[in-house]
């Protein structure tokens, strides 16, 4: 279910993500270039439809409103411990100078750790900086509580592509921190409402993709809204399809 495949350092790693999917009965993909992977794979069984996190009817949480954006915009910078790719390495250094420049032209930056539990590295390094931080551990924040505090945000930065789903379902235009393919990939599928970061995650260049952004924040925003709807009636056909098919299993 909203399945993102490759790209695949070896070819071993590519046969045994096929055989492994092979196994399923019920395979729906998030992306053109997943789907591609199971067409080569004779896949058939596979769909393509968005990924459920643009579907906010499937949180379990009422959707934040829309706040009215005026400065000192916030500006929320997600992070991740990510070590397969140079890129991960370098992107949580270059996240806290942009947040640091980001600060002294007036803004209020925030991080995010969506896995209070394996982001490690940069939990420690965001919890012993002066910048605010919020850490994501569903014992002690609720779904509503997280959504709140991203509906807070009026641009997010992000190297979770999950960090721009539900932002764009939250009306928040991204930047998305390209530390592995797929952010790019988000960073196409979500259109006028996200940009890519690239690497070597030139702090300058972060700085002006924010400034760009909130130049014209209605129009991002509004982008961020149309494309995470039209999204979200493709993930709601996928949680149909599911259904049908648990529904004849059962």
């Amino acid at each position: 279910i909203s399945i993102g495949l490759g790209p695949f350092a070896r070819s071993e790693s590519e046969q045994s993500a096929a055989k492994q999917l092979a196994r399923c009965e019920f395979l729906s993909v998030r992306d053109e270039t997943s789907m591609r992977y199971c067409q080569n794979w004779g896949l058939e069984q596979a769909s393509l439809h968005s990924d459920f996190g643009y579907a906010s009817s499937l949180w379990g949480a009422d959707l934040p409103g829309l706040k009215n954006s005026s400065p000192p915009y916030r500006v929320g910078i997600i992070v991740r411990d990510w070590y397969r790719t140079e890129e991960g390495f370098r992107h949580l250094a270059a996240s806290m100078e942009l947040a640091a420049s980001l600060e002294k032209r007036g803004h209020k930056p925030t991080f995010f750790i969506f896995d209070g539990f394996g982001d490690t590295t940069c939990r420690r390094t965001v919890q012993s900086s002066s910048f605010s931080n919020v850490i994501w551990n569903p014992n002690r924040l609720s779904i509503s509580d997280q959504l709140n505090e991203l509906a807070a945000c009026d641009v997010l930065v992000t190297s979770r592509a999950h960090g721009a789903i539900v932002g764009s379902a939250l009306g928040i235009p991204a930047i998305c921190t390209v530390i592995e393919p797929k952010l790019r990939i988000m960073a196409e599928t979500l259109e006028d409402a996200a940009v890519g970061w690239e690497s070597p995650f030139e702090v300058a260049d972060g700085v002006e993709l924010v400034e760009a952004t909130l130049d014209c924040l209605d129009d991002r925003r509004r982008a961020a809204q149309d494309v995470s709807a039209k999204h979200a009636e493709s993930a709601h056909l996928s949680a149909d399809e599911l259904a049908d098919y648990l529904q004849r299993v059962a």
